[in-house]
């Protein structure tokens, strides 16, 4: 083992087991083609025990049957992760929620999720209360299917402060925009502490950037004032 490693990178390798285990790792960052070896047999799934981690960055999603597991999180402050599930073999609303559970203690989340549309039947609880949370940043995944994974992130982010959205291109898979997609009974939600909400719109996004905006001043009570808006092409 290595019983002083604080920071670990890890891109374009086979890992043969299906664990990671550090009581001292502060700074974990999963980049390009993680392969752990038989993750895509059986019912098999990646964990990640890291009680000292501060950090997590996710650049690409390890193959694998299902979503990895993050244990023993409780100190993780910040978290990037670019969930892209095309190598996952099985991916459902137990395995977001799962997933998502393991970061729910953290105060900064950048969370991308799509390479697919994934549909919430019966009001599924995929996603938990982020009660720390103070900066989210999703993207343009969140804002489809009448804005459902946008309010159910507002609605379990009670202190949050800022909001930042990315309103890229859509993602499609198999004609079908990608998206978590579902009903709710109550689509209400209050931000009492947000401050900002910044919205960074790609080009030839403006119908949905024109959506998104009316939605948070007629819906979620956001002030005109609180709101910046900047393109890029």
């Amino acid at each position: 083992g290595c019983p002083a490693l604080e920071y670990l990178f890890l891109s374009i390798c086979d890992i043969k087991d299906l664990d990671i285990f550090s009581d001292t790792l502060k700074v974990l960052i999963l980049s390009d083609t993680i392969v752990f070896s038989f993750s895509s047999e059986h019912d098999a799934q990646v964990s990640t025990s890291a009680p000292s981690l501060i950090s997590l960055s996710v650049q690409e999603c390890p193959s694998g049957a299902r979503l990895p597991i993050l244990k023993n999180a409780s100190s993780l402050e910040t978290a990037s992760v670019l969930l892209s599930e095309g190598d996952i073999t099985t991916c459902d609303a137990d395995g977001i929620r799962q997933f998502l559970g393991g970061l729910s203690g953290v105060r900064s989340l950048d969370f991308y999720c799509g390479d697919r549309q994934l549909e919430v039947k019966n009001n599924h609880g995929w996603c938990p209360t982020f009660n720390n949370l103070t900066n989210l940043t999703l993207d343009s995944w969140c804002v489809h299917a009448d804005l459902y994974a946008l309010i159910v992130f507002l609605q379990n982010s009670p202190n949050l402060k800022k909001l930042t959205l990315k309103l890229n291109e859509p993602r499609y898979h198999n004609g079908v925009v990608s998206a978590i997609i579902g009903e709710l009974e109550d689509r209400s939600f209050t931000c009492e502490q947000l401050e900002i909400v910044e919205i960074i719109c790609s080009e030839g996004n403006e119908l949905l950037l024109l959506g998104v905006y009316q939605f948070l001043l007629e819906e979620g009570g956001i002030r005109p004032d609180q709101m910046r808006v900047s393109h890029r092409n």
